[in-house]
């Protein structure tokens, strides 16, 4: 076989002048030297078709138009597999004749390849200039940021694009995926423009990409416990995620504080840390000398939260008195201190640890930075003029906030770095919610505000009357509008309810500016009505002392020590066959028993009580005179958080009460299961409080009581 000669061939074109069949010397036949030299590798070839050609022959014809095309499989027969290549790198079939369209205008290699029943294989390849007419161009990306080195990724589509990047610090850029380096962190609004030179499109795609530079300062301090043993206390201007200690000597941790043991004396220790994005700023190093002994080191740590500063000590011995001073006046004797600042800074924090047997002390001091959070947000809002329901919310802050975080009421919320936001509600009045959150993760309180996103008609009216019942306040409902009505009560004494007629019970008296709003959704009509209201509540705190008379114990004179002006009543209810004597405050009473349940209720003068209980034990020795054996015992348990009552009585009682010093009911069981004259039983304390309760045994005829204290 004969080479034509390369000067014939135009290298500029995929498939040059000459157009002749050849015959490869693979013993294929070729339409042309373009199509057997560049795209099947065949370096010798004869002019005219192939004299001994291959039992099989891969051939295909094809047409269409606007990128869709038709292939008809035209090879040998005997063939009985097919495999399609469209040469987009995607495409690919097993059909005999397929149809396939490509998605991009460009020049496409097309192969198929075919084998038939006796193994035989061969392979034919067609180009074709396909056009995809109309396409559209649309620019996009994404970034990965790597401490202020940048990789920006393209996702853009379209055909044969070219590039031109803004970066937003003032430098741009060209390139598919480009590196960018910041110098300083913040957000950058950064713009990536694509040009299509197939379809002549344009597309501009922009983002707010948010670099962070590695920033703060480490520092560490060191300390020898003992020959060789060196406490290392790692602090950071900013927030860590990861502390790495060197300690020299080819050994390493990755705490904030270490203790490490050297062999030798003298050794060059390096800190770096990692801030919060985990970026490492530049490492700290220190010359130690691992050779000094302390017997009674000293040294702390403390974590930052938000004002409220953790510190926590380490010494060396147990026999300590700490002396903290935490440099802005303020003093603590605590091991371990939890400090709350009033203000941001850098605080020189030291503590004096004094072991009272060793006779010796040790002082550690550490710059301890502390953020603040000072104020909570407010914001206002204006509605768009010509569409209501589109509002414009502008928050403030005292502080410095990096983040804006809005509850627009309406089941949408956003966090923004800008204070100014822009909403559209769908209906009228919506309770929005702003909280702000700053650099040093802390979060202000929650402020909310009512926002009307429409024009309010005045077809409903707010209104309510009340009623003051010793501090309980009953509100009573009087406005006027649709069933749909929505209602916030504001109580002035910062609570608030949502019900129709709520009832409030106040701790103070005085005079309270009580506001009522009512949301008409129909109408599209909110209402606010406010009154003063004086509420009285009685400050009644009820005490009395018994005193026996000595010729007879069973005649006991009571006296009332309830302070307080504006008292109108004393009622005494003695519990046994005498009525309720009421009116006198220090009376005399003779019982005829040994063990009573007395009470005082006390009235002021606006018709408010309060009530006081005790007990007496009028007998010291002579229970078995009246057939009573009293509780063997009744103590209240901690480990089962219950008191534990065993009772012994030859006389059927019929119900066990628990009363608090007031004389309100806890416990009532009138269920009581006696074994042989025994009742055990353990009554729930969960729900009580640490004080004094009155144990009450009782049938129709007498009632015996039994004092019990419980201290959680």
């Amino acid at each position: 076989m004969n080479c034509i000669e390369l000067s014939y061939i135009n290298n500029a074109l995929i498939c040059g002048g000459i157009t002749d069949t050849v015959c490869g010397c693979n013993g294929i036949s070729y339409p042309n030297y373009c199509e057997a030299f560049y795209h099947h590798g065949v370096t010798n070839w004869t002019s005219g078709s192939c004299t001994n050609p291959p039992a099989c022959h891969a051939d295909f014809n094809y047409s269409g138009t606007a990128g869709n095309y038709n292939f008809t499989n035209t090879s040998s027969l005997g063939t009985t597999i097919w495999f399609w290549d469209f040469g987009d790198g995607s495409g690919y079939s097993n059909s005999q004749s397929p149809s396939y369209s490509f998605t991009s205008s460009g020049t496409y290699i097309v192969c198929l390849t075919i084998t038939d029943g006796s193994g035989c294989e061969s392979t034919t390849c067609k180009v074709i200039e396909a056009v995809v007419p109309n396409q559209n161009c649309s620019a996009l990306f994404g970034y990965s940021d790597s401490c202020g080195v940048v990789h920006f990724i393209d996702f853009s589509t379209g055909n044969n694009l070219s590039y031109a990047w803004d970066f937003g610090d003032g430098t741009f850029g060209t390139g598919l995926n480009p590196y960018h380096t910041y110098s300083t962190s913040g957000w950058f609004n950064v713009c990536l423009i694509i040009t299509d030179t197939v379809n002549a499109c344009t597309n501009q795609f922009c983002q707010s990409c948010f670099i962070h530079i590695a920033t703060g300062v480490a520092s560490f301090t060191y300390s020898n416990q003992s020959v060789f043993l060196i406490s290392f206390n790692g602090s950071f201007s900013g927030t860590a995620s990861n502390w790495y200690w060197n300690f020299g000597d080819g050994n390493s941790a990755n705490i904030q504080d270490t203790a490490y043991t050297y062999t030798g004396c003298i050794y060059n220790a390096c800190l770096q840390v990692a801030d919060d994005f985990g970026c490492l700023v530049a490492p700290v190093c220190q010359t130690i000398n691992a050779c000094i002994a302390n017997p009674c080191y000293v040294n702390f740590s403390h974590v930052d939260s938000c004002n409220s500063v953790k510190f926590s000590s380490q010494n060396l011995t147990n026999n300590t008195i700490y002396n903290w001073s935490f440099d802005d006046g303020t003093f603590s004797s605590a091991a371990n201190p939890i400090h709350n600042y009033s203000a941001s800074g850098n605080y020189n924090v030291c503590l004096i640890s004094t072991d009272t047997v060793l006779f010796c002390s040790d002082t550690a001091c550490h710059a301890v930075t502390v953020h603040v959070m000072n104020g909570s947000p407010t914001f206002i809002y204006s509605n768009i003029t010509f569409n209501p329901n589109v509002v414009n919310l502008v928050g403030s802050f005292s502080d410095t906030a990096t983040n804006w975080l809005w509850n627009f009421g309406d089941g949408q919320s956003t966090s923004t770095i800008n204070s100014t936001v822009q909403h559209t509600y769908s209906n009228c009045i919506y309770t929005v919610c702003l909280q702000v959150h700053d650099s040093f993760d802390c979060y202000s309180p929650v402020v909310c505000d009512t926002v009307v996103a429409c024009e309010l008609s005045n077809s409903c009216t707010a209104d309510f009357n009340f009623l003051d019942s010793c501090g309980s306040v009953q509100f009573t409902n009087l406005s006027i509008g649709l069933n749909s009505l929505v209602y916030y009560w504001d109580f002035g004494d910062f609570n608030s309810d949502s019900l129709i007629n709520p009832i409030h019970q106040y701790l103070v008296s005085n005079s309270y500016e009580i506001c009522l709003t009512i949301n008409d959704s129909i109408n599209q009509c909110l209402k606010t009505y406010c009154d003063s209201v004086s509420v009285h509540v009685p400050n009644l705190i009820v005490n009395f002392s018994h005193f026996q008379t000595s010729h007879n114990p069973n005649i006991v004179s009571f006296f009332d020590f309830t302070p307080g002006i504006g008292i109108q009543n004393w009622e005494w209810n003695f519990n046994d066959t005498t009525s309720i004597v009421s009116g006198v405050q220090n009376p005399v009473h003779t019982f005829n028993g040994c063990e009573y349940l007395v009470c005082l209720t006390v009235s002021d003068s606006f018709g408010c009580s309060s009530m006081f209980c005790d007990s007496l034990h009028l007998c010291a020795d002579n229970i078995s005179e009246v057939g009573i054996k009293n509780f063997t015992t009744a103590f209240y348990n901690p480990n089962t958080n219950t008191i534990d009552v065993l009772f012994s009585s030859n006389t059927n009682y019929d119900c066990i009460d628990l009363f608090d010093l007031l004389g309100r009911k806890q416990y009532e069981n009138c269920d009581l299961k006696y074994s042989g004259e025994k009742i055990f039983l353990k009554i729930p304390a969960k729900q009580l409080q640490s004080t004094i309760y009155f144990l009450v045994v009782r049938n129709k005829q007498e009632m015996r009581a039994h004092k019990i204290e419980v201290i959680k």
